[in-house]
């Protein structure tokens, strides 16, 4: 009986080691026009207003790292650095036309940009999807210490 328990704990050692794992290589540009916005925008100022920055464009390294074949609603989540909103309900994105990567859906809150796709039955070539119209708007006009979008896992 002790032989069996370890042996059975052995295997799944190994079975919890030899899980796959889902690994992307992707090159991201990141957005122009997002530093040295004046504090007089911030939404603590006397007139606050949105800026647009510019587009944020994310390129497969190889064929399958926006998933694989045949995928229905994927998430992709973008979240605000502290400090900072996003302007709900503006922006757009768009995947390059004939490759396997379609667009489902974009929303745009406050705290996050979700962005929803598929990919098609063949994942044979290199894919991107570009975020463009995002509009920042700075909580407070004190300097902020990392200005940087996180990706939700």
């Amino acid at each position: 009986m002790r032989r069996a328990v370890i042996a059975f704990v052995f295997v799944l050692g190994l079975a919890l080691l030899c899980v796959p794992r889902s690994l992307a290589n992707v090159t991201v540009t990141a957005a122009t026009g997002g530093t040295n916005i004046s504090a007089d925008k911030a939404q603590n100022a006397i007139s606050p207003a949105f800026t647009t920055i510019g587009n944020i464009i994310i390129v497969e390294g190889a064929n399958n790292d926006f998933g694989g074949a045949n995928l229905s609603s994927v998430t992709l989540i973008l979240t605000a650095p502290s400090g900072w909103t996003f302007n709900p309900g503006v922006g757009s994105a768009t995947a390059a036309n004939g490759n396997d990567l379609t667009i489902n859906g974009i929303s745009v809150t406050t705290t996050n940009i979700t962005i929803t796709y598929s990919t098609d039955g063949s994942a044979n070539k290199i894919d991107s999807l570009t975020i463009s119209g995002i509009q920042v708007l700075a909580v407070n006009g004190q300097p902020v210490e990392d200005p940087t979008l996180a990706l939700a896992a």
